[in-house]
Formats: C-alpha cells, structure tokens, sequence
C-alpha cells in the first residue's frame, strides 16, 4: 500500500505519519517553543500600549515578523508619513479578525494544550486597538510638533552661521582692498 508523503510546515520534515505526527514529542516541542517565542513578541508589543514610541521615518523601515497563526509575514512597525510608530504593525495584526480566526485553527490543528490555548496572549481586542491609535495620533502630533521646532532651530542655526560667514567674507575683501589699494 502506497502512503503519501506530508509536509509540516513547522518541523520542516516530510513524513508518512498522517496525523500521528503532530502528537509527536518533536513536534511539540517545535509548537511550543513557536508559542512562546511569539508570546514575547507580542508582549514586547503590548508594552507599548500605554505609551507608543514614535520614532523618525527611517526606523526599521520595511521591517517584518513572521506569524505562524496566519502563515504570512506582515510589518513589524506603523509607518505614517512622518513618522514610524514600534510594534504598531504587529499590534494592528494581532487585533485583526483574521489573525484570531487562524489562530484558533493554529490551536486545533496542531493540537495545543489547553492550559497553552489563552487566546488573550495571542490575541487583542478590538477596543485596544482604538485606543491604542487614539494614543498614537496624540504622540505623532507631539513628534510632528518637536520635529518642526528642532528644524526651525537647525535652520536659525544654519542662518546664523551663514551670516557669520558671509562678514568675514566681507571683512576679508575689505581688508584685501585695503592692502592692495594703500
């Protein structure tokens, strides 16, 4: 009798066990560590709730995190016009419909241990979100504000100079003409 081979996209192993093997030891091991490397990140990012961090535009621009739930990488970080806010990107994505849907069929098809199954870890509510966007336009508007000053004290700064620069030029000429005029 001919058995197909499977793939587990987790173990990254072929196998003909069917679905013994996702109650291997090996593979629960892999599950598990999966989960808690994933329960880091996402509490990383849940420190920043209360208080986002807005960082200039350039910050990890593009940056991306794997989620095993939904099997798609998506964008570690919020990027706005101006301005890039950390773990924005993953904080929307743990909020989403989607993310919550695939990751209860992560928890079912990989049979995962009920005292591990807390969707609150893995997953935000709704109202979080929104109130983690409301704290994000209040700090982008601050970020946005600071910015401009600091710009409009490099460009004094810079006029300053500019004008120091331009009297020596002069004083220099006119004492050049001095001399070659005396």
């Amino acid at each position: 009798m001919f058995t197909q081979f499977q793939f587990c996209q987790l173990c990254r192993l072929n196998h003909k066990k069917k679905r013994k093997h996702i109650y291997s030891i090996r593979h629960q091991n892999v599950v598990n560590n999966i989960l808690e490397k994933y329960l880091r990140k996402v509490t990383e990012a849940r420190s920043n709730l209360k208080s986002p961090q807005i960082h200039n535009a350039q910050f990890e621009r593009g940056a991306k995190f794997w989620c095993h739930f939904c099997v798609e990488e998506e964008l570690k970080h919020m990027e706005l016009d101006t301005c890039t806010v950390k773990y924005g990107g993953l904080i929307e994505h743990i909020a989403s419909y989607e993310h919550k849907r695939k990751m209860y069929n992560f928890f079912y098809e990989n049979k995962v241990d009920e005292t591990k199954r807390h969707p609150d870890l893995f997953h935000m509510p709704e109202e979080e979100l929104k109130k983690f966007k409301e704290k994000v336009a209040i700090q982008a508007k601050e970020y946005d504000s600071g910015n401009r000053e600091e710009l409009e004290k490099s460009a004094e700064k810079i006029r300053q100079t500019d004008a120091l620069r331009n009297q020596v030029v002069q004083s220099h000429h006119f004492s050049t003409l001095k001399v070659c005029g005396a």
